[in-house]
């Protein structure tokens, strides 16, 4: 069994696809860090603080998960957390190039190793920007988000700070 396995993302929103990942992971390890990165480069709909209680309330039934929020590189974080592997969901071939790279740069950098896991073919449409694009347009998400996130973001979409940049 792995000791720890960090499962890296915006999460903005967290989907169904998301939680199928920290699902299947989950009992491989003894701690399961679910980790909401900042991207500068991303201007997000939700705060860090606000993905963070959306992932706790997700993963309550998943007692090895743990989140946490960090603003640094990945491989840094991996290193203070003494992490040894991180697991990604690729969707798409356009997916996996790009985390094919994120791979190979977090371990030039921190020598920890990249798990690249194919999404469950149910879920290859499901993705944080379907999410934001049906709530832009008013429409229902109820289909991409599990129940527990369904239930708190309205409040916090109507409740909305500035997003961290």
């Amino acid at each position: 069994m792995i000791d720890k396995i960090l499962i890296p993302g915006t999460y903005d929103p967290p989907t169904l696809g998301h939680l199928h990942i920290f699902e299947r992971m989950q009992p491989l390890c003894r701690q399961l860090i679910v980790g909401v990165f900042i991207n500068p480069e991303k201007h997000t709909l939700l705060t860090v603080e606000q993905r963070v209680q959306l992932l706790i309330a997700a993963t309550a039934h998943l007692p090895r998960v743990r989140v946490l929020s960090d603003d640094g590189y990945v491989a840094d974080f991996c290193r203070r957390e003494a992490i040894s592997l991180i697991v990604k969901g690729v969707r798409t071939e356009q997916d996996y190039r790009y985390e094919a790279d994120m791979a190979a740069y977090n371990f030039r950098r921190g020598g920890v190793e990249t798990l690249l896991l194919p999404a469950d073919q149910t879920l290859k449409d499901v993705s944080s920007t379907a999410v934001r694009i049906r709530i832009a347009h008013g429409e229902p998400y109820n289909d991409l988000c599990p129940p527990e996130i369904c239930k708190l973001l309205p409040a916090m979409l109507s409740n909305s700070a500035a997003p961290d940049q």
